[in-house]
C-alpha cells in the first residue's frame, strides 16, 4: 500500500486481524487510527516517508519486530515504541529528534537501529545498554565525540558515523572486533589510531574527507578489507603495510598529497577500482603494472612528466591501458 497518496488507513485493513506485514511508506498519513492496535499479529510495520508526528497506543502489537518511522515529523521519540519489547529493527532516520530517553534501553532485543539525520548532537547513552546491537547508523547527527563506553557494543558489525564532527576515536573502539563496516566519511579526524589494525573483520573502511596526514602501518593487518576510501585527506604517502591487503577491490585516495607509492603496490592484484587522481605523483613503481585486474583506473590531475603524462589514464577502464602497462613493464627493476 506504499506510494498511494493515502491520507488515512482504510477501515478494511483494520479488520485483517492475521496481518503480519503492513507497508504504508510514501503516503500522506498524518495520523494512525487507534484501531491499529487491534492488528496484534503484525511483525513488520513500515510507515516511512509520511507526515506522522505522534503514534496511537500500541500495547497489543507485542509481535512487532520491525518498525520503520523514517522520514516523518517526530520531534521526540514516541513513548509507545518503548512498549514494543520484541522489536529488533527500528528506523527513525530523518526526523527531528534531539534526544533519546533513558528508557530506550528497554528495547533490549534491538539488533538494527537507524537514527541518522536527526538533531541529536550527543551520543544517546541509552544505546550503550543495547548489548545485542549489530547495526548502528548515527550519520548526520552533529556528533562531536563518542563516549568511551562505545566499546561495550561488542556485537556491532556495521557502524555508520558519516558526516559528523568527530576529531578522534576513543580507544575502547578497539573492542569492536566484529565490525565488518566502519564509515567515518566527512568528519574531522586528524589521526587514525594504530589499534585500527585489531579490527580484523573489517571489509569496508571509509575515511574520505577527514584531515588525515598519514595512516598507521597497522592498517596492513586488515587482511579481509575489500573497500578502502581515503579521498580528500592530507595524506603524503601510503604505508607499506597497505600492500598486505590482498583482498582489496576498491582503493580510492584521490585529492590527497601523495607523492610516492609503496614499491610493492603490485601485491594488490585483486584491485578492480583504483583512484589516485589529484595527488602529487610523478612516477609509479614498476610493480604497478602487475595490477592486471583493474576495471577502472584514475590517475589524472597529477604532475606527471612525459611519457607518463600522455599514458597515465585520467579515468578509464582496463581495456585501454595497453600502452600504459607496456611502459611500466619496461621500467628498470627496483623502480
Amino acid at each position: 500500500m506504499g506510494s498511494n497518496e493515502l491520507t488515512h488507513l482504510p477501515d478494511a485493513v483494520l479488520k485483517l486481524r492475521d496481518l503480519k506485514t503492513l507497508a504504508l511508506s510514501c503516503n500522506d498519513l498524518t495520523e494512525l487510527p487507534p484501531e491499529i492496535d487491534q492488528l496484534s499479529a503484525l511483525t513488520t510495520l513500515d510507515l516511512a516517508c509520511n507526515d506522522l508526528s505522534v503514534l496511537p497506543e500500541m500495547h497489543s502489537l507485542g509481535c512487532l519486530t520491525e518498525l520503520d518511522l523514517g522520514e516523518n515529523g517526530f520531534t521526540a521519540l514516541p513513548p509507545q515504541i518503548l512498549d514494543l519489547a520484541e522489536l529488533e529493527k527500528l528506523d527513525l532516520n530523518s526526523n527531528h529528534l534531539s534526544s533519546i530517553p533513558a528508557d530506550f534501553r528497554r528495547l533490549s532485543r534491538l539488533t538494527d537501529l537507524d537514527l541518522s539525520e536527526n538533531e541529536l548532537r550527543e551520543f544517546p547513552r541509552a544505546i550503550l545498554d543495547l548489548a545485542g546491537l549489530k547495526s548502528l547508523d548515527l550519520s548526520e547527527t552533529h556528533l562531536a565525540e563518542l563516549p568511551t563506553e562505545i566499546g561495550q557494543l561488542e556485537c556491532l558489525t556495521h557502524l555508520n558515523l558519516y558526516n559528523n564532527q568527530l576529531t578522534h576515536l576513543p580507544d575502547s573502539m578497539r573492542r569492536l572486533t566484529r565490525l565488518e563496516s566502519l564509515t567515518l566519511l566527512d568528519n574531522r579526524l586528524t589521526k587514525l589510531p594504530a589499534w585500527i589494525g585489531e579490527l580484523t573483520n573489517l571489509r569496508e573502511l571509509r575515511l574520505a574527507r577527514n584531515q588525515l596526514a598519514d595512516l598507521p602501518e597497522e592498517i596492513g593487518c586488515l587482511t579481509r578489507l575489500e573497500v578502502l576510501e581515503l579521498d580528500g585527506n592530507a595524506l603524503r604517502d601510503l604505508p607499506a603495510g597497505i600492500t598486505r591487503l590482498t583482498r582489496l577491490e576498491t582503493l580510492r585516495a584521490a585529492g590527497n598529497q601523495i607523492a610516492t607509492l609503496p614499491k610493492d603496490i603490485g601485491e594488490l592484484n585483486g584491485l578492480r577500482y583504483l583512484d589516485l587522481s589529484g595527488n602529487r605523483l610523478t612516477t609509479l613503481p614498476r610493480s604497478f603494472g602487475e595490477i592486471s585486474s583493474l576495471y577502472e583506473l584514475a590517475l589524472g590531475k597529477n604532475p606527471w612528466p612525459e611519457p607518463l603524462a600522455s599514458l597515465a589514464p585520467g579515468d578509464t577502464c582496463s581495456g585501454s591501458l595497453g600502452a600504459f602497462y607496456e611502459y611500466l613493464r619496461r621500467l628498470p627493476a627496483g623502480e
